[in-house]
């Protein structure tokens, strides 16, 4: 049966002239949730979680039941369920990397093929795996066992045939998805020694624009380094680094739907701009929090970053961050916030709590979604039809 969501239902849970975003729905599990991935449609949305399960909700489904919950309740706050289509275990695969049969791991990273036909998870204990989705889903095609530490990410090249993987410890590998054969670009640090815990691999990520050529990499060290495939791999094509001689970690990143600019979310608070024309700093947003930024995703005209179980907040690109850089808050959200993702046109957000081997802190074990429709004034988005 076919439901249509619309704009105008959707306005219903917001007043004339929101400040905030109020999650349109949310799920509680029993654990963190350390990483999230849609299809490119946002029909599916999955959740790689610290008990080794990923989980499939449908996104339009839940917006739907948000609509008809809020009608229905007149409880003010009341935030509804995510509609739940699936799970499956991901340690109910033999690992190949040490022999040591069936163990729990945790998801550390994901991709998705745009249509949902299959997933690759990254896990704790740097193996990945090629999982079948809509046809005999959880079923196990590969297990990529070319990393020895947590995988930090796992991203799938334009054509979605290959995909490159890092790891804690610098390793990033390019696979093939249909031979299995894999390259190492770049090989991991032995993290036993004080120079590699200084540089360990904190996010990468795929430059948008460059057909999968182009990725950047950002570490503990401070640095964010550039690489092209279409060069010698271990040749490093940019470092962009603060003057400081004692650089801020820098936790996570992303790129500009353009191609042209990186921002990079440091521990000490501050996001960092760099223009890719020039490879060189551009500007720098200090919102005066105290606590690092854990996440951070790039909207079409705004940056949407988490600080350390205190802030969700989306910030406009287009300001002068010199003279204003006013954020406009989504929510007060407990707990740290390890994942944002948001759907290409920056209409949906979507978060999940997880530590991602964090030693201090605490995770509220949610995924929660946003719409920033009538927030950040956009226009009103089609009817979409759910199956």
């Amino acid at each position: 049966v076919a439901a249509a969501f619309t704009h105008r239902a959707m306005s219903s849970l917001y007043g004339p002239h929101p400040t905030s975003a109020t999650p349109v729905f949310a799920s509680v599990l029993p654990c963190g949730q350390h990483c999230l991935e849609t299809t490119r449609n946002h029909l599916w949305l999955f959740a790689g979680g610290e008990d080794g399960l990923i989980r499939r909700f449908h996104f339009y489904k839940s917006l739907n039941a948000a609509v008809d919950a809020k009608a229905a309740s007149s409880m003010e706050g009341h935030v509804p369920h995510a509609s739940p289509v699936s799970s499956w275990n991901t340690c109910a695969v033999e690992t190949k990397q040490d022999g040591k049969g069936r163990r729990r791991a945790a998801v550390m990273s994901m991709a998705v093929h745009s249509e949902g036909m299959w997933a690759l998870s990254g896990n704790l204990y740097g193996d990945v795996h090629l999982w079948t989705v809509r046809v005999s889903e959880g079923n196990c095609h590969h297990v990529f066992a070319r990393h020895k530490e947590p995988i930090v990410s796992v991203r799938v090249l334009a054509r979605e045939t290959s995909y490159l993987s890092a790891s804690f410890d610098g390793a990033i590998v390019l696979g093939d998805l249909h031979t299995a054969d894999c390259e190492t670009l770049v090989p991991g640090m032995n993290l036993a020694d004080d120079k590699a815990l200084r540089n360990r691999l904190t996010s990468m990520e795929v430059c948008p624009s460059s057909n999968g050529s182009l990725f950047s990499t950002t570490s503990t060290s401070g640095v964010c380094t550039l690489w092209d495939l279409r060069v010698k791999a271990t040749s490093v094509l940019a470092s962009l680094a603060d003057s400081s001689d004692n650089p801020s970690w820098m936790l996570c990143s992303g790129w500009s739907h353009s191609g042209d600019k990186l921002f990079c979310g440091r521990r000490d608070g501050r996001i960092t701009e760099w223009d890719m024309r020039s490879r060189s700093f551009s500007r720098q947003l200090a919102p005066g929090w105290t606590g690092p930024i854990t996440a951070l995703c790039v909207l079409p005209n705004h940056i949407a970053c988490a600080a350390e179980e205190k802030h969700l907040a989306v910030f406009d690109q287009r300001d002068d961050w010199n003279t204003r850089a006013t954020p406009t808050m989504l929510a007060a959200q407990p707990g740290h916030i390890g994942y944002i993702h948001a759907s290409p046109d920056g209409r949906f957000l979507t978060t999940s709590s997880g530590l991602r081997t964090w030693t201090t802190g605490h995770a509220n074990n949610s995924v929660v979604a946003y719409d920033l429709t009538q927030l950040l004034q956009l226009p009103p988005h089609p009817t979409v039809l759910v199956e």
